[in-house]
Formats: C-alpha cells, structure tokens, sequence
C-alpha cells in the first residue's frame, strides 16, 4: 500500500482505545497492525518535514511574500523561480506519498472488530476504509 493509505489508516487505529477492547486476540491484532503501520507513517511524516523545512530553509521570504499576496487577493508576479521551487517540492511530497511499502497487516474479522470497537466513534466511512485495506476482513 502507499505511504499517504498507511497514514490514513495509522491516523483511525490511533483514535481507538484499547483499553476498552475486552477481545484479548482482537487488542493484540490491532495493537500489531498499528505498530507496523505507525513505523512507515512516521518516517512518511518525517521525509515530508525534511523536504518542507529545507523548501522553507531556502525560499522562506519569498513563501511569506507570497502568501502574504494571495492572501490580499493580489497578481503573484515575479516570483516564478519560487514557483518553480514550490511546485517540485510539491512533486516531491507527492511522490514520498504515493511510495508503495510493504506493511504486513494481519487483520481481524468484521464481527470481532465491530463487536471489540462498538463503543467507539468511527464513521461508517472509517470502518469501509479499514476493510479495504484488510484491517478489517
């Protein structure tokens, strides 16, 4: 899976609480799964920083003027060499995101996950998510 759909999915198992998981197997399942997928979601969150804090590092004054004019609603003109950085910087974002790494999910099935998680707060689109990508099976 790419490294943007192991975020997404580290985000939601983070918002769950184990603590009120009573299904030992279906804890420790989760628990694994998060692990895995929080290792990849954090070197992502680390590469996007890198790239992020050196586009600023290098181009902080012109982002601000920048900003400063899209903001006011004004013509952003003679700043194309800041454009240009911007824009590859954007394809290098995209690109660490769209990575396809290899995460050894294990999975529960819908019915231990939803009778484990029926306290929780996940959306319906959350829960579809998880199957998708076999967290949910």
């Amino acid at each position: 899976m790419n490294r943007s759909t192991v975020d997404t999915a580290a985000g939601i198992l983070s918002g769950i609480k184990l603590n009120r998981i009573q299904n030992k197997t279906v804890k420790t399942t989760l628990l694994n799964d998060y692990i895995r997928l929080r290792k990849f979601a954090k070197e992502t969150a680390d590469s996007v920083k890198d790239v992020s804090d050196k586009f600023y590092e290098d181009w902080g004054k012109e982002k601000t003027e920048v900003e400063k004019l899209v903001r006011e609603r004004k013509a952003v003109t003679g700043y194309d060499e800041y454009l240009k950085a911007e824009k590859d910087a954007e394809a290098i974002i995209n690109d660490i995101l769209s990575e396809e790494v290899d995460v050894q999910i294990i999975g529960v099935s819908f019915d231990d996950f939803i009778t484990a998680v029926s306290d929780e707060e996940l959306s319906l689109e959350q829960v579809a998510f998880l199957q998708e990508i076999g967290i949910v099976q």
